[in-house]
């Protein structure tokens, strides 16, 4: 009778031994298929500005448009925070402006520009 108690014993050591074993291997796989790194959000934005002409360069633009036109990826979320980009945009010499009237927002310069 105690020889069939330890057999279990040893058989459920073993089968809990498996369980781990499989469960460090998924995680493994899990790790090898994650998505790569997001670049710094400076590094994002001067790809994109690289990117357009001369001529599209010089067209000012709201804080959605820059978002959404750069393709900007956050670090946490899905898109950086608006307050995140306004600072890369001031260390890139970009100014903010106000319009007011029919074309009222607010608006970012590029350099040429500002």
């Amino acid at each position: 009778m105690l020889r069939s108690y330890i057999e279990n014993l040893h058989k459920h050591v073993e089968q809990v031994n498996n369980e781990k074993q499989r469960a460090k291997q998924q995680e493994v796989a899990a790790l090898q298929t994650m998505p790569p790194p997001v670049k710094s959000l400076e590094q994002q934005l001067t790809c994109y500005f690289r990117t357009l002409s001369q001529e599209q360069l010089k067209r000012p633009r709201t804080m959605i448009e820059i978002i959404q036109a750069a393709d900007l990826k956050g670090k946490f979320r899905e898109h950086p925070h608006p307050q995140k980009i306004s600072e890369i945009l001031g260390r890139l010499n970009w100014r903010r402006h106000r319009a007011y009237g029919a074309n009222a927002g607010r608006y970012w310069l590029p350099p040429s520009i500002g």
